[in-house]
């Protein structure tokens, strides 16, 4: 049985995504989304009682994981220095960087398009990383641009401007990934004036 309601819950989250991509936030009623699903409207009603409560979930499922892992590393990297906090901040980098970029659905701009204070969580977390890299990183205003260009990459990836990266994606995580990790306190700059 369990099996059987997280694969609902999938086929509601897929059609959110679909009804967004092909009609907009207007489609995201209750009756569209069941229908998209392909369950009654009573079906989806079981699942998640109101509409606020699939946007929830479907905001959930793409930044809980991620949340938590930061949060975890963050709280680990006030007891490090040295040797061991430097490569806790190059994993950090790469999680940030791959895993808060991965597997982004466009449903989630729909979402918050209509409910920007779903956000808060998101923005919460995004506020302790940039702490982070203010306080273990150099070139304060190279770390702006790079995380502004980090926010930009999500905003291509949810609004599904494959146009922009096409070929390019892995290039330019991998780039982004490696300025980051050279402006880490400490590690020599490679970069040539």
């Amino acid at each position: 049985m369990k099996k059987n309601k997280s694969e609902t819950k999938e086929k509601i989250f897929q059609a959110v995504n679909e009804l967004y991509k092909t009609r907009g936030t207007k489609s995201l009623t209750l009756s569209n989304i069941a229908k998209q699903a392909g369950i009654s409207k009573g079906g989806l009603l079981y699942h998640f009682p109101t509409k606020d409560a699939i946007l929830i979930g479907l905001i959930e499922r793409n930044v809980k994981e991620f949340v938590d892992g930061a949060d975890e590393i963050i709280t680990e990297l006030e007891s490090l220095e040295g040797e061991p906090l430097k490569k806790k901040l190059e994993y950090f980098v790469d999680c940030y960087v791959d895993e808060y970029l991965e597997d982004l659905e466009p449903g989630i701009l729909g979402v918050l398009a209509q409910r920007p204070d779903f956000a808060k969580q998101t923005k919460e977390t995004d506020e302790k990383i940039y702490k982070v890299f203010m306080k273990y990183f150099d070139e304060k205003e190279e770390i702006i641009l790079l995380l502004l260009a980090l926010q930009g990459f999500f905003f291509v990836k949810i609004a599904e401007y494959d146009f922009i990266l096409e070929g390019f994606e892995l290039r330019i995580k991998k780039m982004l990934s490696d300025r980051l990790k050279n402006r880490i306190k400490g590690v020599k700059n490679e970069r040539k004036n």
